[in-house]
């Protein structure tokens, strides 16, 4: 049935199919399989981190890609957080996907927006001052200056020099 749906264009007539499969007490192992890529390909986020938190699900996808599919999952959650004006949930989320993943940039720039959004901005300077130490990258540089959009350029100069004081070597 899930093939039939999937065949006639009914991902989320295939996605219930596979759902109840996985659902029964000897889920088959194309169950998960297609529980996974429906969930991604109809971005059903929030349900997707269930599904890979399932103890099951390593032994379709590999233990080693686990956390990283779990953080996308969880940045696309919480990007979809701050785009509906729910920065709690955003930060919520931004922080699931840095405990799957503590490296991922992109985490913790939606992590500062989300605190940023909330009317946390010291917080949200801490938090990407504390990524660019471990990881610098342009997204937590933007995510930085967008903190302060309307600042003079000897004040921008300042907090940069503070960003960059974790970690002054690196090229970027």
């Amino acid at each position: 049935l899930t093939e039939t749906a999937k065949a006639a264009g009914d991902f989320e007539g295939a996605l219930g199919h596979a759902m109840r499969a996985l659902d029964r007490k000897a889920a088959p192992r194309w169950a998960l399989s297609s529980v996974l890529d429906l969930q991604t390909a109809l971005g059903k986020w929030e349900a997707l981190v269930v599904t890979l938190e399932r103890k099951d699900t390593p032994s379709v996808i590999g233990v080693s890609d686990q956390p990283r599919l779990k953080a996308e999952a969880c940045v696309r959650t919480a990007a979809k957080c701050l785009a509906d004006h729910d920065p709690a949930a955003a930060v919520k989320w931004a922080r699931k996907a840095l405990t799957a993943e503590p490296l991922r940039a992109d985490a913790s720039a939606i992590l500062a927006r989300g605190f940023a959004a909330d009317g946390k901005a010291k917080k949200a300077a801490q938090e990407l001052e504390k990524a660019w130490t471990t990881n610098p990258h342009p997204s937590v540089l933007s995510a930085y200056l967008q903190l302060a959009p309307g600042e003079a350029a000897l004040a921008r100069a300042g907090r940069l020099e503070r960003l960059v004081a974790g970690n002054t070597d690196h090229p970027e």
